[in-house]
């Protein structure tokens, strides 16, 4: 299986859980709505203050937030591979739980910012019918990003190899925080 095989099947495993997921919830909270984008108050650590949860019971209410913890995630071998001048290693990930560490010393904050608003769609032009087909939050740290993918597609995650790449990396490792 190619890279991009390996991620679509990563992908659609955790979107198949989060579609049940959201089935359920809507029978418990009619009036509830998946894939919310909000806004969070001056000192939250997450990437311009923004994340999607993926189900708020009752509209614009916070306390409403219900969030997936899949209860299976897909195991596999560690994956290398080449992306130009970068070693990159896949040791174990969920798609809604990605710690991407590099050794970049500082990514670029205007590549960064472009990369988040094309994958967090804070307008929701890419939305489709059940699926928002975008990130759900980003942490930025030194030397670590931390997100979640929610919905977005594989290009996301790859497009973000890319960016630490063209920075610089000469390493990049994905994994996990939970354990699996």
């Amino acid at each position: 299986m190619d890279l991009g095989g390996f991620l679509d099947t990563l992908r659609d495993h955790y979107v198949a859980a989060l579609r049940t997921f959201v089935a359920e919830q809507r029978a418990l909270h009619p009036a509830g709505a998946a894939e919310v984008k909000l806004g969070l108050e001056a000192g939250s650590p997450l990437f311009g203050r923004r994340y999607c949860a993926d189900f708020v019971g009752e509209a614009g209410a916070a306390h409403g937030v219900r969030e997936l913890v899949p209860d299976e995630v897909l195991e596999f071998d560690s994956v290398s591979l080449r992306a130009g001048l970068a070693y990159v290693s896949i040791e174990s990930m969920s798609w809604d739980d990605v710690v991407i560490d590099h050794d970049v010393e500082a990514v670029p904050g205007d590549a960064l910012q472009a990369w988040f608003t094309e994958w967090f769609d804070p307008d929701d032009r890419r939305r489709g019918d059940d699926i928002g087909l975008a990130i759900h939050s980003l942490l930025v740290e030194p030397w670590r990003l931390s997100l979640d993918l929610g919905t977005a597609p594989p290009a996301a995650l790859l497009g973000l190899i890319e960016l630490l790449v063209q920075a610089g990396a000469s390493s990049v490792r994905i994994s996990a925080s939970r354990d699996s």
